[in-house]
């Protein structure tokens, strides 16, 4: 049975589509048709390139705490994995219903370059399941790809994760145009974002042929358990009040020895154990466009997929405690100069990224912030 706020917004919908049916038959078909077609042939082209830049997700995972939420807990899921958009009931579910890994991405373009979205979400943050938790759980990743003349898919330029409200940066050290990349400094700077560390590698094949590429290399991604904080080192991904965190992550040894590696390969498949170690788990996730989540914005209160314009509904642990990436924010990353201060603001990372990047980074040739402007941008 749908729920209020559900029929609520099914209304909503079924105005809109009247509205557009209607200027159709106003306007005429031909170049609604045309329309379409060239959203659907960008869309297309999106899809491809987040397929082309997805990451390899290390997932960590941690046993159970007295018989309690355990490594199924960590799992990366849809948010709708349990048949409704309700995000009140998406923890209570957890063991009830399948749990097919998917990523959610998003893609903004300015006329050089792409940023690109990943977001991981968790039907549960069980951070510290008798202090701190809360129902649903979105962390993620921002890619900037440089449009390079000559290059289809674009060379990465520098990335971004969030995790728990703080913003943490990376670049490839070893390879241009990422190496470029620098920090603010100098005497006119008194504080901005450090550059956190290097990013690491990973590669995958085959791929499904439906795809228009083969084997190439993969950022990895590292993201805790309980928390899932999202960091492009291993070394940083750590939970400091558990001493047996103090172990690394190079190659495929996770802080516990148990863990989940999810590859793109556009099946959405629900982790397995591998043949050479009962501990680690692997699956195939697929892409899904923010969108499907985006478009419900308004589909707040109790019941509904979100409580807020910034929170997903939820009613176990600490209430309603879950951002969407719109609503995530950095309360410490402002570019303080001699002569102003530059803040970044809620949801920057998802609607204005090109900002928060000219923020955080000091990158050759990059735009005034007021110069800024976007070739494609559904989120503004």
């Amino acid at each position: 049975m749908s729920t209020d706020c559900e029929q609520h917004f099914r209304k909503a919908i079924a105005v809109i589509i009247v509205g557009i049916l209607g200027l159709i038959g106003v306007i005429g078909g031909s170049p609604i048709i045309v329309q379409v077609a060239q959203d659907q042939a960008l869309e297309r082209a999106h899809n491809d390139l987040a397929y082309y830049w997805a990451p390899v997700w290390y997932q960590n995972t941690y046993p159970e705490i007295d018989g309690e939420f355990g490594p199924i807990c960590d799992y990366i899921t849809n948010f709708d994995y349990d048949g409704d958009w309700a995000g009140n009931n998406n923890s209570d579910n957890i063991g009830q219903f399948p749990l097919p890994a998917y990523i959610y991405y998003s893609v903004v373009e300015t006329a050089t370059h792409w940023f690109i979205g990943y977001y991981d979400y968790h039907p549960l943050d069980w951070n510290s399941p008798s202090i701190y938790w809360h129902e649903n759980d979105m962390e993620g990743v921002l890619l900037v790809i440089n449009k390079t003349e000559g290059v289809e898919w674009g060379e990465f330029l520098c990335m971004v994760t969030e995790a728990h409200t703080n913003f943490w940066q990376y670049i490839d050290e070893q390879n241009a145009p990422s190496n470029s990349v620098e920090q603010w400094s100098g005497l006119n700077i008194i504080y901005s974002e450090d550059i956190d560390g290097d990013v690491e590698w990973a590669s995958i094949d085959p791929y499904p042929l439906a795809f228009l590429f083969n084997d190439h290399t993969h950022l990895k991604i590292f993201v805790e358990s309980r928390g899932h904080g999202v960091f492009g080192e291993g070394k940083d991904a750590y939970t400091s009040e558990d001493e047996r965190y103090d172990e690394n992550w190079e190659g495929e040894n996770f802080p516990l020895g148990m863990g989940i590696i999810y590859y793109p390969s556009g099946i959405a498949e629900e982790p397995r154990r591998r043949e050479d170690n009962p501990n680690i788990y692997e699956a195939g996730y697929a892409l899904i466009n923010i969108e499907v989540l985006w478009n419900r914005r308004s589909n707040i209160g109790d019941g509904c997929t979100f409580a807020s314009r910034f929170a997903f509904d939820g009613n176990d642990g600490i209430p309603n405690a879950a951002n969407p990436p719109w609503g995530w924010d950095d309360l410490d990353d402002s570019l303080w100069t001699a002569t102003e201060i530059l803040p970044s603001n809620k949801g920057e990372i998802f609607y204005h990224p090109a900002r928060l990047i000219a923020i955080h980074f000091d990158i050759p040739g990059w735009p005034e912030i007021e110069d800024i402007s976007y070739t494609y941008n559904p989120f503004t």
